[in-house]
């Protein structure tokens, strides 16, 4: 009799260990998933799905307590060319120094994206006006323009920026970031 209690307790206690396992497991899988998800692989930053998330929640927080946020869409001037001479890989690599060197010009509280998994980042500026927006895009196209990226290229940047506008709440922000970058390309 003793032995079958035994058998049993150890039964159950290995059934509570290996659930137990089993969820960490899966729990760690899930977590990893949901990561690679929302993060672009070659860059590590954000992707434009999260770009997405974010930027609803803070639409919907900009409306409801009329504060400020901006947004600047940041594209590499002539990229294809880069590609062509230089081939995917220094591309790849120009796009990892790009995010970092536009990350390290960053507030904690603001928040890069790659966008659209091309040439292009979105950067959420919170708490951000248009002038605030302006600055920061200075101090980037600066820092990009004096940076030796690899194999000592020189590459400039365009930056388009809109600003969350409380006398008009449903400005397409995206729109006229992509507008403003266009424009920006002109000069």
């Amino acid at each position: 009799m003793n032995f079958s209690i035994e058998i049993v307790t150890s039964l159950i206690i290995g059934f509570v260990f290996g659930t137990s396992l089993i969820y960490t497991l899966l729990s760690v899988k899930i977590k990893k998933y949901k990561n690679q998800s929302l993060t672009d692989e070659l860059t590590g930053l954000y992707n434009s799905r999260e770009f997405d998330n974010r930027f609803k929640a803070e639409l919907e927080r900009a409306k409801r307590y009329k504060i400020a946020f901006s947004i600047l869409l940041v594209d590499i001037d002539k990229f294809k060319n880069i590609n062509d001479i230089y081939g995917y890989k220094m591309a790849d690599k120009i796009l990892q120094e790009l995010a970092m060197q536009i990350q390290i010009q960053l507030r904690v509280s603001d928040v890069l994206f790659r966008y659209k998994m091309g040439d292009e980042f979105m950067i959420m500026a919170l708490n951000t006006d248009k002038l605030g927006a302006e600055k920061l895009a200075y101090r980037i196209k600066n820092k990009i323009e004096n940076y030796n990226f690899v194999q000592e290229n020189k590459i400039s940047i365009s930056v388009g920026i809109s600003e969350f506008d409380v006398a008009n709440p449903d400005n397409d922000m995206e729109k006229e970031a992509e507008q403003n970058l266009k424009a920006d390309k002109l000069l």
